[in-house]
């Protein structure tokens, strides 16, 4: 097959749609397809372009309404000159309605795949199927009236290629990586570690976005010297870092399956993460906190700065087993784009 992806970010952007879809281009490149990442970017090429196996076009961002229009041309242009079997959004707004008014006149086949929690009902009215994950699926069809067979399910992967249970702790370091922006409560993480007892601790933010100066901001306003910050880097590096961490924390307000929680898991790196990722199967198992309640998230920083506490809590994570990685998704997913693609 032949598939153009449509994404709102992509490497070197940090996030989870960017190392998914990496991921899930080069396994279609093993299996002989053809991929075309369409995505927004701060520059219009970067030098790893080059090195991906696969043609990335990027839309440079302006303002959000050139942004949307220059999508929605970019696309028809591709949709002009080359002959794709279908295409596949990450993303159902900002990379899925410009695609929807793109393909207003055109047959190709149009998925959307959904990791959020909230759909625009009417781009089903042109889109094949909705690939979601399996919690989801219930939501969309009782709570949006979506019909069951618009609904396909593939859960999130882990990337195999990390190994299993490196996690040598050699620092206090904790760590959140990803993109700086509201829904990742990034300054209420920055608050709830100002109020931690035990001040040897060092909180390490990694990633990039509109929100990084005025979290910046607020970790001076708090007299911090312990919060630093750093800029993307590449995902080996990023395995390296986590892999000497205490801790990592995902605080985001809503960030439904997240792919850091199962990096964190296949690492055995301990982690924490609020109650909006979705995972039932984490409940129980994982130290989870309300999103809002900065009391809660105080609490387990002070308990998991507790050896003891700290290393019980690290072996009950380590019963925890998630094996479906990307080879698995690809291949799920090819089933649905094939069947539903004729």
């Amino acid at each position: 097959m032949k598939i153009l992806i449509t994404t709102g970010i992509f490497l070197p952007e940090a996030g989870g749609p960017p190392t998914y879809i990496l991921n899930f281009a080069q396994a279609l490149l093993k299996l002989q397809h053809q991929v075309t990442v369409l995505t927004y970017s701060d520059q219009a090429v970067y030098d790893l372009d080059k090195t991906l196996g696969f043609p990335v076009v990027r839309v440079v961002r302006s303002n959000k309404i050139l942004n949307y229009y220059h999508y929605y041309q970019k696309t028809k242009q591709l949709l002009n000159t080359e002959n794709f079997d279908c295409i596949y959004a990450f993303d159902h707004f900002s990379a899925g309605y410009p695609v929807f008014l793109a393909i207003k006149n055109n047959k190709i086949p149009f998925f959307i795949r959904v990791g959020g929690d909230f759909i625009w009902e009417r781009y089903l009215e042109r889109t094949n199927k909705l690939v979601t994950l399996l919690f989801q699926q219930d939501i969309f069809a009782k709570y949006y009236d979506l019909p069951q067979d618009k609904l396909k399910i593939i859960n999130n992967p882990v990337n195999k290629d990390i190994s299993a249970s490196i996690h040598k702790n050699t620092n206090k370091e904790i760590i959140f990586h990803g993109r700086i922006n509201k829904k990742n409560n990034l300054i209420f993480l920055v608050q709830a570690f100002a109020k931690m007892q035990d001040n040897s601790f060092t909180l390490h933010i990694i990633g990039d976005g509109p929100e990084k100066s005025k979290l910046q901001a607020e970790a001076n306003k708090l007299k911090l010297k312990n919060v630093i910050f750093s800029d993307l880097m590449s995902r080996n590096a990023l395995y390296q870092k986590l892999s000497a961490a205490y801790l990592a924390v995902y605080p985001s307000l809503t960030d439904i399956s997240p792919n850091g929680v199962l990096e964190s898991l296949r690492l055995g790196l301990p982690f924490i993460c609020t109650k909006e990722i979705g995972f039932d199967w984490l409940k129980n198992k994982a130290l989870m906190f309300d999103p809002k309640n900065i009391g809660e998230l105080v609490n387990i920083l002070n308990n998991l700065s507790k050896q003891d506490f700290y290393y019980e809590y690290k072996q009950k994570l380590a019963k925890i087993s998630y094996d479906y990685d990307y080879s698995q998704a690809t291949q799920d997913t090819l089933q649905i784009l094939q069947n539903e693609s004729h």
